[in-house]
């Protein structure tokens, strides 16, 4: 018996090229849509960046605009003379670290509202310039401290009992109120109407309103055995008052990148605010510049302007009335600086401006 294919069934598909050339179109679409997501990824991030950049720098001049323009106020007209034993320190915190260079008091250990220190910071970016620090001083108006009535349970200046007014105005928070209160490590201007003005450092603070001022304190600044410029105890019938003050020290710092080492290119320089003797607070990050000038003028009108450095220019401190600040910030993407935004001001030191010529 003989059988016949009636017919052959043909089974259709993809030739080998035809297979490759699908694979090759399809891989050349793959990566095209992934270097468009790329890319777009990467403008976000460029963007959010560069956003981040202006809210650092802008961050960085609002906070030393604010600071500066505040310089002297509430403070004596010229300053304030300190213990002339040893040179009182700002730029330093309680545990004895010292953020700035040239962190003591120009002038035979005077405070001045604003000191200048032109080189003090650190080259925050590897091949950068020397940065610069400012020391700011004005009378903080956070806690009354001014209402208590001000005595000296010892005879001396080693301590003051501050107590609080039997009614005042508005209520008053207890002097170790842990929010607004007097802290160790605080600066406490003392006037007296008969001895003048003095500054000492807080060591102790009692729930009773006693304030000690023990020698050795981080700062310097409790001498009892100077000649001149320590607290000592006012004479019989005189009046003392007590107010809190601000040491504030702007300065750089430079703190490590990725790779958790100090002086590569990743690192992270940082605008911080050091207060007193606290320890600082980092303002913003990725500041990798910070230069100051300073106008000065003198009572017969003279104007010097753009002074680097004031003291060497033989100008005092006390004349300075304008402080131009540069402020250079950058943005760091894929661990390299891609971008950088400099900004310029000047702020105007008005409270070291006043005189009062009836005096």
């Amino acid at each position: 018996m003989n059988l016949r294919r009636t017919g052959d069934k043909t089974n259709s598909g993809f030739t080998l090229v035809e297979a490759l050339v699908a694979i090759f179109l399809g891989v050349l679409i793959l990566g095209t849509v992934t270097s468009l997501f790329q890319r777009a990824m990467d403008a976000i991030r460029v963007v959010s960046s560069r956003a981040e950049m202006q809210q650092n720098a802008r961050a960085a001049v609002n906070y030393l605009s604010r600071d500066i323009s505040l310089a002297g106020a509430g403070m004596p007209v010229g300053g304030v003379q300190l213990p002339n034993l040893v040179p009182s320190r700002f730029g330093t915190d309680a545990a004895g670290n010292v953020y700035v260079v040239n962190n003591t008091y120009p002038s035979g250990n005077h405070m001045f509202a604003l000191i200048p220190n032109p080189g003090g910071g650190v080259v925050a970016t590897q091949g950068g310039p020397l940065t610069d620090a400012i020391t700011i001083v004005y009378l903080d108006n956070t806690f009354p401290l001014d209402q208590f009535t001000i005595t000296f349970p010892n005879g001396n200046g080693s301590a003051v009992l501050a107590t609080p007014p039997a009614a005042p105005p508005q209520p008053v928070p207890p002097i170790n109120d842990p929010a607004t209160g007097i802290k160790i490590g605080d600066l406490v201007l003392l006037s007296n109407n008969a001895s003048g003005q003095t500054v000492g450092e807080v060591t102790g603070v009692g729930a009773d309103g006693t304030l000690r001022f023990a020698d050795g304190d981080p700062l310097s600044i409790n001498q009892s055995a100077a000649v001149a410029g320590n607290i000592v105890a006012p004479a019989p019938g005189s009046v003392t008052t007590a107010s809190r003050i601000w040491v504030i020290t702007y300065f750089l710092a430079v703190r490590p990148g990725p790779d958790g080492v100090v002086g590569t290119t990743d690192d992270v320089p940082i605008l911080m605010r050091q207060v007193n003797a606290q320890a600082p607070i980092p303002v913003a990050e990725n500041i990798e510049n910070l230069q100051f000038t300073y106008d000065t003028a003198d009572d017969t009108g003279a104007v010097r302007a753009n002074i680097k450095d004031v003291l060497a220019a033989g100008q005092p401190l006390s004349q300075i009335r304008k402080v131009n600040l540069s402020v250079r910030a950058r943005t760091v993407f894929n661990g390299h600086a891609a971008q950088q935004l400099e900004l310029t001001t000047s702020v105007s030191a008005r409270n070291l401006s006043f005189r009062d010529r009836y005096n």
